[in-house]
């Protein structure tokens, strides 16, 4: 891929402003520079309030695939805890309490596989359900809650981790686009407004107030916020343009005049970074995409299938480390070694470190004569599966497996599957502990209070082996479905990410990982990674997940497959002997 070094993109645009500002401040503008970088992300209940836990950053070192949500607010914004009236400028208003309304919403993924961009555009109309006040549209959810409240709707609706954040005031837009000198935008076709046509077909130059009603227009277009997202489009290649020439120049001379215009959790190094790493990106290889739905009334309803997709497009199965992954046309930058391994690096176990993170103690499973590297548990330990419990299919259909596939018999309920884990795994040279510890006495009826009881034993166990890596706990799926693998079936396998948790993002990685590893293997035999509200004990290490193996109709053969597979995935990831 050819490297064009003055061909500006909408990546340069919306991660270059944010590092022009924060230069700005850094360099002894008057504006403190935590008016722009809020790092504290906190976690969501479900009620939409804010919890006192906050999340734990993976540092962006460690990701091979980088998600920013942009976000442009209206320029009505308020601060939740001052009567109106009592005006408060952006800058001014700490982030869980910034209030209004949001006309833009993307998220971009940085490709470092494959050094590819990709722009993931979210309908303002998009239809999804508030807490406490059902369907809404997704623009309405910081009018009623936080920030991070639409945050968490972005992540359940695309089912993908927000790395970083950039928010954009388009009160300040207009001062931005006049500092700049204006911006130069051809349309095909008269733009209306209530009066008549307000722009005509043709090319125009747009000072800031214009410039703001073209990103916002969608008045008499059939195809309403799609049709706008279309003109956004537009302009941001029309400020790529005018930062041909003297674009640093340009975007100090707009910070200096306007009031502070971004709110980010990227740190003035990380935006630095991520500046050097991609100004050179070629702007004909972005890849836009538009969130499949269909127009009802004022709103977009989303199509399930179609959303799976549009996310998979955006974020393909990353290569696995080991295997040869990289895409044609990728440039300089190799594929990112392991999950795990990139860690170890970080934290310096097996070389002189660079630097000292807080969750140091929980990889010393790396070293390969240390403690455990694996623990592997299970919160509900009498799922089984009806093919084992009732043989004869005749007999089967006369019993329902949503009360009646549990069992106490360890050869046949979820804790065989475990055992066969934990032996592929120490065949290959890890230390792992199993525990077999009933969690739901009584089967279905057990079942309340199992995640508390399976913490205290996991308590127990964790403290005994000091720091391990991996912590696995090991369910019995909702779908059951298999794979063939050579002459064989594999039962699938599902990841499940609590998101209630601090490290929830490190799981997520982790899991990610070890999802397209399975697919590697066997295409099909991973259903990939689900995240959900909740905690299920994953806060006890950045490398915990929950994993569901086979379903009620699956066979106990197709399961230890599936284990035996996962083994050998999990050890690659390791780095097993």
């Amino acid at each position: 891929m050819a490297a064009l070094r003055h061909r500006p993109t909408p990546l340069t645009v919306a991660v270059g402003t944010v590092v022009l500002i924060l230069l700005a401040v850094s360099v002894g503008a008057a504006r403190p520079l935590s008016r722009v970088h809020e790092p504290e992300v906190p976690l969501v209940d479900a009620a939409g309030g804010l919890l006192a836990a906050r999340e734990e950053p993976v540092p962006l070192d460690a990701l091979d695939f980088i998600t920013i949500l942009v976000v442009g607010m209206d320029g009505h914004v308020r601060h939740a805890e001052i009567p109106p009236g009592r005006e408060k400028r952006f800058s001014h208003i700490p982030l869980e309490h910034l209030r209004g309304l949001t006309d833009t919403l993307m998220v971009l993924g940085l490709d470092r596989r494959t050094h590819t961009v990709r722009v993931l555009r979210i309908p303002r109309d998009t239809i999804v359900t508030l807490p406490g006040r059902g369907p809404d549209k997704i623009a309405h959810v910081m009018a009623y809650f936080s920030f991070f409240e639409l945050k968490r709707q972005v992540e359940e609706l695309l089912q993908i981790p927000v790395n970083r954040y950039v928010i954009v005031d388009y009160a300040g837009f207009k001062t931005l686009v006049d500092a700049i000198g204006g911006v130069t935008v051809t349309v095909d076709h008269d733009l209306l407004s209530p009066e008549g046509v307000w722009l005509t077909k043709g090319t125009h130059r747009l000072d800031g107030t214009r410039a703001l009603r073209f990103v916002r227009h969608r008045y008499g277009e059939r195809a309403g916020d799609i049709a706008r997202i279309r003109l956004q489009n537009e302009f941001l290649r029309a400020v790529g343009r005018e930062l041909v020439h003297n674009g640093f120049t340009k975007a100090l001379s707009a910070y200096a005049a306007s009031p502070s215009v971004v709110k980010t959790n990227l740190s003035l190094l990380e935006v630095v970074g991520l500046w050097r790493e991609w100004r050179d990106f070629d702007p004909d290889d972005i890849v836009y995409i538009q969130l499949p739905g269909t127009v009802e009334s004022h709103y977009w309803r989303p199509d399930p299938l179609g959303v799976t997709r549009a996310v998979r497009e955006f974020w393909p199965d990353e290569p696995f480390p080991g295997k040869s992954g990289v895409r044609p046309g990728s440039a300089r930058r190799q594929p990112a070694a392991s999950f795990v391994c990139r860690l170890v690096e970080l934290v310096g176990l097996d070389r002189s470190p660079p630097r000292r993170l807080t969750y140091a103690g929980l990889l010393q499973g790396c070293r390969s004569q240390g403690p455990a590297a694996v623990v592997v548990y299970h919160t509900h330990t009498t799922e089984s599966f009806m093919p084992e419990l009732f043989p004869d299919p005749a007999v089967r259909r006369d019993h329902d497996p949503d009360r009646e596939a549990f069992s106490a018999d360890r050869s046949l309920n979820v804790v065989r599957v475990g055992k066969e884990l934990a032996d592929r795994l120490a065949d290959l040279g890890l230390a792992v502990r199993h525990i077999r510890t009933v969690h739901d006495p009584g089967g279905w009826s057990g079942r309340s209070g199992a995640y508390f009881r399976a913490r205290k034993s996991l308590m127990a166990e964790l403290g005994a082996v000091h720091s391990p890596v991996v912590v696995l706990d090991i369910h019995r799926d909702a779908v059951s479905h298999s794979t063939p693998v050579g002459g064989d079936r594999a039962a699938s396998v599902l990841f499940v990410v609590g998101r209630h948790n601090p490290w929830w993002q490190w799981n997520y990685v982790f899991a990610r990982n070890l999802s397209s590893g399975l697919s590697a293997v066997a295409p099909g035999l991973s259903r990939g990674v689900c995240i959900l509200d909740g905690c299920y004990n994953e806060d006890l290490s950045p490398l915990a997940l929950l994993v569901e193996i086979g379903g009620v109709d699956s066979t106990m053969q197709e399961c230890l497959t599936s284990a035996r597979i996962l083994a050998g995935v999990l050890a690659d990831c390791l780095g097993a002997p």
